[in-house]
């Protein structure tokens, strides 16, 4: 009986510190979990990002593509697509995609675009599929990989005007900032953008953990200064007035990671003349197309033809 009790209270003295043991350890490897794409945990959900996936071109009726690859800086190179125009060149799109996902995604775009005119590129990302890394930056550092992506795609020849940037979540904020930077970028198409980093965090914890989190916004900033990036570099809407080019930005009215009126807040600020609203009537953050993907599509081509009447292609020059 004496040695029950003790075991009892033994117990009790360490359920508080396994406890405290449990959050510290979380506390740690949040980061890893929330930033390392490649990360064994989140590959345990996904076993997706553990390999990676080439481009299945022909199960999309894809002819003459190409793969390469880009050395954006010492530590990051960058894999990429390009899909040609079919018959008379209207311009080029650069696709850009989200958190997690990879240039995959933007196949049945390329097929449709390349169809209707468009040399088609896209990238993975730093960290995702093909490329390397370890860490996303959720546009901090993206933004530059793209800006000397682009670079290297006008040296090359491979950038015909007027040059779009076609962006997904985390894309669409890295499109922005870039066009922000560069006086090439003719147009731009958003997909489930946001406005502000910081005022997602409490829509990301409502998701998944089905309730909101006290001091959400501490715990966001501690957990980016420990990844080197500054939370309020990650606000799109802070560079909105410098977008003077034609603009579609794409919502899901259903939503739950950026609601409706965080992406038309940042549509308000945006300073384009040729700026359009596109809300989809029951489209989530990541299905925007469905179900019905050709008009869809369909639609993001006639902004871009009215926004571009077609004419001969010019050469890109580089920044």
């Amino acid at each position: 009986m004496k040695r029950l009790k003790t075991a009892i209270k033994g117990f009790g003295f360490g359920l508080p510190v396994a406890f405290l043991l449990a959050i510290g350890v979380i506390y740690f490897y949040l980061p890893y979990l929330v930033a390392e794409v490649r990360n064994p945990l989140a590959g345990y959900y996904n076993s997706g990002l553990e390999r990676v996936k080439k481009p299945a071109f022909t199960a999309f009726g894809i002819q003459n593509a190409g793969t390469f690859h880009v050395q954006v800086n010492d530590s990051i190179r960058l894999a990429a697509y390009v899909v040609p125009a079919v018959g008379r060149e209207c311009g080029t799109i650069v696709a850009l995609h989200g958190y997690r996902s990879d240039k995959n995604r933007f196949l049945p775009v390329a097929a449709y675009f390349s169809q209707n005119g468009w040399n088609f590129i896209a990238l993975d990302l730093r960290a995702h599929n093909g490329s390397s890394g370890r860490y996303t930056g959720f546009s901090y550092f993206e933004r530059r990989d793209t800006d000397a992506f682009l670079d290297s795609l006008a040296s090359r020849g491979l950038i015909r005007r007027p040059l779009v940037l076609y962006g997904h979540s985390i894309g669409a904020a890295t499109a922005l900032f870039t066009a922000a930077q560069r006086n090439d970028i003719d147009g731009l198409v958003l997909e489930s953008c946001f406005d502000d980093f910081a005022r997602l965090i409490p829509n990301y914890l409502d998701f998944y953990l089905g309730g909101e989190v006290p001091a959400s916004e501490f715990l966001a900033r501690d957990l980016f200064g420990r990844l080197h990036i500054p939370l309020d570099s990650l606000r799109p809407v802070t560079v909105a007035s410098q977008i003077h080019i034609p603009v579609l930005q794409v919502q899901g009215a259903a939503d739950a990671k950026v609601k409706p009126a965080q992406a038309r807040r940042l549509f308000d600020h945006l300073a384009s003349p040729q700026k359009h609203w596109m809300l989809v009537p029951g489209g989530t953050h990541n299905r925007l197309w469905l179900p019905d993907t050709t008009t869809y599509f369909d639609r993001l081509n006639a902004f871009l033809t009215s926004a571009f009447p077609k004419h001969p292609a010019q050469a890109a020059e580089p920044q």
